[in-house]
């Protein structure tokens, strides 16, 4: 199948309840149990087998209530793999990816993500796909909803000056000169990077 117009490997993948279909979506999060301000990383994946897929349009968006949300680019073309579902061999195209913290505890559902899928599907002859067009057809898929159970944090133990920021980090400070004259300006550069929230993580 042609790579989707639009702008890893995770195991097996399973299509949606109203059983096998030559292309669908499918919503996966890298966790199902976090703790609070803990990200999560969320991707919608759409399988294709024996169709051409020529164009991809969103039909709405899952709300953002009860996270902060950030878009992770995605590049369906390079990052596309294969996958076995259902005894069919199906491409398996990355189109969103979405870093999501939750900002409150409690079991939280995310809704589905819609899209409006252009299709070209082949007869397997060359001139009858020719002289009819190939068969092209709209159609919708929706992923099933997602359940996410966030965890509040534990207060025992917890750091009197805790800002909330929850993940592994490290910091590094530098200077730009290890010689000077009284009077002269330094440069003083401090680096926080790591996995997780770094928007909690105030000066």
């Amino acid at each position: 199948a042609a790579p989707p117009q639009v702008g890893g490997r995770r195991g097996r993948a399973e299509p949606p309840a109203e059983g096998p279909a030559d292309v669908f979506l499918k919503a996966q999060a890298t966790e199902t149990e976090v703790w609070l301000r803990q990200p999560v990383l969320l991707t919608v994946t759409l399988y294709a087998t024996r169709v051409d897929i020529r164009g991809l349009s969103w039909m709405g968006m899952p709300s953002r209530a009860g996270f902060w949300a950030e878009e992770v680019g995605t590049d369906p073309n390079a990052e596309r793999t294969t996958a076995a579902v259902g005894g069919h061999t199906f491409n398996a195209y990355p189109v969103l990816r979405r870093l999501l913290v939750p900002t409150a505890p409690g079991d939280v559902v995310i809704d589905p993500f819609g899209a409006q899928l252009q299709l070209q599907r082949s007869s397997g002859d060359l001139f009858e796909d020719f002289f009819s067009g190939g068969g092209s057809s709209l159609v919708v898929r929706r992923t099933d909803p997602l359940r996410l159970r966030v965890r509040p944090l534990p207060e025992a133990g917890k750091p009197a000056d805790f800002s909330g920021a929850v993940g592994n980090f490290k910091m590094r400070v530098s200077i730009d000169r290890t010689e000077a004259q009284v009077n002269d300006a330094i440069a003083l550069k401090a680096v926080v990077e790591g996995d997780g929230s770094l928007q909690a993580a105030p000066a």
